[in-house]
């Protein structure tokens, strides 16, 4: 997937931005994780070593669940996600200077990879409550700094958008907290980032005790539609008694820790969205490469919450291994090394200034802030399969000790927020046949092509794709008689991999004719076509010829780009050729035919292939004609190449160079030829017709 990341204000699309000279991908950061290193094909934007603001506590308490990269070793492996702040900022971290350098992600960047609006009336008319523990003396400019910074809409206490008070609604305040201050800054400052037209209230608790935690909570839930937060501790016996703190009208959102694999109360209360962790890997010229599970981000099953039904009934909930409530519901990105830049000025937090965080906490606020933007309510019912969920792009890489699964699993949940994600495929049905198992679906909305996971348990679809078909339909070869496989299908779009379909199983067996359905009843599938040719024409396309299969009624055309891993291309052909014109400059593309019957697919035929010239040449003619002189000009395009020699002919007469010139003097049809050649020695042909007529007392006219 490729996605473009833009940098709100400054007018600068990364992907099209030079920065200097990159080079090639450094290697990853020694405070990268093992699962960031492992990383294909992207790189972290941010090296340097995660530590937590706010220490561990006994049971009964909550820790802040934010981390901080750690400035003195920091370094950011690509100069676009690094900018010089905006005004000069006292910065002891960066040596003292007084212009800070703003690391980390910023909201457009956010708004990018998820498919947020970045309207800067995004969330009008709705409030955000952040509860945290103590006070956040700089909190109110600490907000203003940051909206300067990237030309977001004001946010203050005189404009009525921000307000703070204490756990029971109060003007006094408690005591501070440097580490809790600053996850105090990073949740206000994101929840404005994304619903930058919302109003954000700050309700501060007067310790981390969960009593008084709860009573901010209380408030909060009666003062606004969505809460967030970003803290948590141990789960003990007894805590579903305190989940009512969670119910009413409110959305709650709760971190689920930063250990990896563990889980955290309250995240594991029923009432309350669960929000985990993700990492985002972007490539050398600022676009997203991939987003995988966080290896430290918390999931895993609740020792004593029941499972809400909507989750204990859901599709992909047992293969979570699970009999109780289990976490994450949902994700976003968590990875320190992928983190999102936050300004905070009280000291003790161990970043004054700005620095680069992650943590659960960051996504907690932003899953609030998104759905306020959204108007959703996303209870159980809606987050595992009613109306008013988001769409979701499912992380099927990384592990934070459960590994990332198709579908719902304990490393991600549902997967992240993806606006423009295709909506999950449905009604997919497997039909078993010998040694091949014909798959069907209705296509999820927004799907440009199709993922198909396979698997020999229902709990063990691998993450990888057998195929990728841009048709509603595949026949798998690759399965022996006697074994049961189990299916799923997964939208794919620009935006990223969607919600997968149903899961459908099927038992291919010889008894079965080659497909149909069971007992032996269904139609049998025609024989594999015994001829298949290709052909590139310099017209710019691929020809398909094929030998006839006995009882088809139509032919499927199977494709790729590499060698033996054809999958569906086009269907209900129901000639014997085909003209594909999708082609690509330089690439070779390998074809298989298979002929259809009553909806069941027969042996494919032998591979075919044909390469495609690096330069795409297509010949063309425009003419003008006055009296009997003709003037011709090429309009002949070359696509990855350059046209070096043009031959014009009509018989009587012949030239070179883009335009040509003629005198046709009698009454006759005429026929005018270019040939065109190209740097790469292709060569394309075309013709035009001139027609001449004689008219009395006038002349010759042609046209």
């Amino acid at each position: 997937m490729t996605t473009k990341i833009l940098f709100r204000g400054l007018f600068v699309g990364l992907a099209a931005v030079t920065v200097g000279v990159l080079g090639a991908l450094p290697a990853a950061p020694a405070g990268a994780t093992a699962s960031d290193q492992a990383a294909a094909g992207g790189q972290v934007p941010f090296g340097g070593t995660a530590q937590s603001v706010c220490a561990a506590v006994p049971v009964g308490y909550a820790s802040c669940l934010a981390r901080i990269i750690d400035h003195a070793g920091e370094t950011s492996h690509f100069s676009f996600f690094t900018r010089a702040a905006r005004v000069p900022i006292a910065n002891p971290d960066k040596g003292g200077s007084s212009q800070a350098v703003v690391s980390g992600l910023s909201p457009t960047n956010i708004e990018s990879v998820y498919g947020f609006s970045g309207s800067s009336s995004a969330g009008t008319g709705k409030t955000i409550a952040i509860v945290d523990a103590y006070d956040d003396p700089t909190a109110a400019a600490d907000l203003s700094t940051f909206s300067t910074q990237w030309n977001l809409p004001s946010c203050t206490t005189n404009s009525g958008c921000f307000t703070k008070v204490n756990q029971t609604g109060g003007s006094s305040l408690p005591s501070s907290n440097g580490g809790w201050a600053l996850e105090i800054s990073l949740d206000i400052e994101w929840a404005h980032a994304v619903a930058p037209g919302a109003r954000v209230l700050l309700v501060e608790a007067k310790s981390n005790s969960l009593s008084n935690l709860f009573t901010a909570d209380q408030y909060a839930g009666a003062h606004a539609s969505y809460v967030s937060n970003s803290w948590g501790g141990s789960e003990f016996s007894g805590e579903n008694s305190e989940d009512f703190v969670f119910q009413g009208g409110a959305s709650f959102f709760v971190a689920t820790g930063d250990s990896g694999g563990a889980v955290d109360y309250p995240a594991t209360s029923p009432n309350v969205v669960a929000v985990g962790g993700t990492s985002l890997k972007f490539n050398s010229n600022g676009t997203l490469s991939s987003e995988t599970a966080w290896s430290a981000g918390g999931g895993g099953c609740s020792a004593y919450e029941n499972a809400p039904a909507a989750q204990s009934s859901f599709a992909q909930y047992a293969q979570t291994g699970c009999a109780n409530r289990s976490v994450p519901d949902v994700s976003l990105d968590a990875d320190p090394n992928s983190g999102v830049a936050v300004y905070d000025s009280t000291s003790g937090g161990g970043c004054p200034g700005w620095c680069t965080v992650g943590g659960t906490s960051v996504a907690t606020p932003i899953w609030a802030a998104e759905s306020a933007v959204a108007g959703i309510s996303p209870s159980p019912a809606n987050l595992y399969g009613a109306s008013g969920t988001p769409s979701f792009r499912d992380i099927t890489g990384g592990s934070n000790g459960h590994p990332a699964l198709v579908g719902y699993d304990l490393a991600t949940g549902r997967g992240s927020w993806a606006n423009g994600a295709p909506a999950a495929p449905t009604s997919l049905n497997a039909t078993p046949g010998n040694a091949q198992v014909s798959l069907t679906w209705t296509g999820g909305s927004g799907a440009t092509s199709y993922n198909v996971y396979r698997g020999t348990t229902a709990t063990g679809l691998s993450t990888t794709p057998i195929a990728t078909v841009t048709v509603a339909q595949y026949t798998d070869h690759s399965v022996s008689n006697g074994s049961t496989y189990y299916y799923e299908v997964e939208g794919v779009n620009t935006t990223g991999t969607g919600s997968p379909s149903n899961e459908a199983s099927a038992s291919p067996s010889a008894s079965l004719g080659g497909g149909g359905g069971g007992g032996g009843g269904g139609p049998t599938p025609p024989p594999a076509p015994s001829t298949l040719t290709a052909s590139y024409n310099t017209a710019g396309y691929i020809t398909l010829n094929w030998g006839s299969s006995a009882g088809a009624t139509s032919y499927t055309v199977l494709r790729s780009t590499t060698s033996g891993n054809e999958a569906s291309y086009v269907t209900g052909i129901t000639s014997l050729t085909y003209k594909d014109t999708s082609l690509s400059p330089g690439s070779t593309y390998y074809y298989k035919v298979e002929g259809v019957v009553s909806g069941v697919a027969g042996n494919p035929s032998p591979e075919a292939s044909a390469p495609v010239p690096t330069s795409h040449l297509t010949a063309g003619i425009s003419k003008g004609c006055y009296s009997t002189s003709c003037s011709f000009t090429s309009t002949s395009t070359d696509t990855g190449g350059t046209i070096t020699t043009y031959h014009w002919t009509n018989g009587s007469g012949s030239g070179t160079g883009s335009t040509y010139s003629a005198y046709f003097y009698m009454a006759g049809t005429y026929v005018v030829y270019l040939t065109v050649t190209d740097n790469n020695g292709a060569t394309a042909k075309t013709s035009t017709t001139v027609t001449c007529t004689s008219y009395y007392y006038i002349g010759t006219y042609c046209s």
